[in-house]
């Protein structure tokens, strides 16, 4: 909330605002003209909860995707897909007219990425989960993959021929980083993508 902004500024002291800045884990913040630019304004019908949930998954999927150069019609594996980061990815890739196919470690987590705009959703608890995502895609396996998880390897038995793979977490490793078979890559000339957003900040 804003407890105090100069006359000239469009924000105005109590408007509830979201947004990314330095600093954002303190209690108070000061910011820039500059900075205090990429604050939005919370709807009236969101809750701080909502807005900060929002401010710390949107910028993170839409980034990711955007630099993997997603397009329409194109088929879309997303891990972990009733999470956070996941089901924000599943609902842009979908708008974008994208073949959305998800992955979460549960049945009842399938179900609800499958309600927000997956076409289908595999149980990746279960053996060779690649091999449904390959069936569902007619052998051609997903364009872009999205990993919050740290599944590059396995993901690479079902990317298509250059297709692109983000990787933008590792949630699932508990500090056990994998090990990627850098021949995969190669054979199917895929595009290995890290990101890490930085919230508009140009010093990372």
């Amino acid at each position: 909330m804003v407890v105090s902004a100069p006359p000239r500024s469009r924000l105005k002291p109590g408007d509830r605002v979201f947004g990314d800045a330095p600093g954002s884990y303190a209690e108070y913040v000061t910011l820039s003209e500059a900075a205090a630019a990429g604050l939005r304004k919370v709807p009236p019908s969101w809750s701080l909860t909502d807005a900060a949930g929002l401010g710390a998954t949107l910028p993170v999927s839409y980034g990711a995707l955007k630099r993997a150069g997603l397009q329409p019609g194109e088929t879309v594996l997303i891990h972990s897909a009733a999470g956070g980061l996941g089901i924000m990815a599943v609902q842009i890739a979908a708008a974008l007219g994208c073949r959305v196919i998800g992955t979460t470690g549960s049945d009842e987590k399938c179900a609800y990425a499958t309600g927000y705009g997956a076409s289908v959703c595999f149980n990746y608890s279960e053996d060779k989960w690649w091999e449904k995502v390959l069936d569902y895609t007619d052998g051609v396996g997903a364009h872009v993959v999205f990993d919050p998880v740290g599944v590059v390897d396995l993901s690479l038995k079902c990317i298509a021929h250059m297709g692109r793979l983000l990787s933008v977490g590792f949630a699932g490793r508990e500090g056990d980083m994998e090990k990627v078979a850098v021949n995969r890559l190669l054979l199917k000339q895929v595009s290995l993508i890290g990101y890490v957003s930085c919230g508009g900040s140009s010093s990372c």
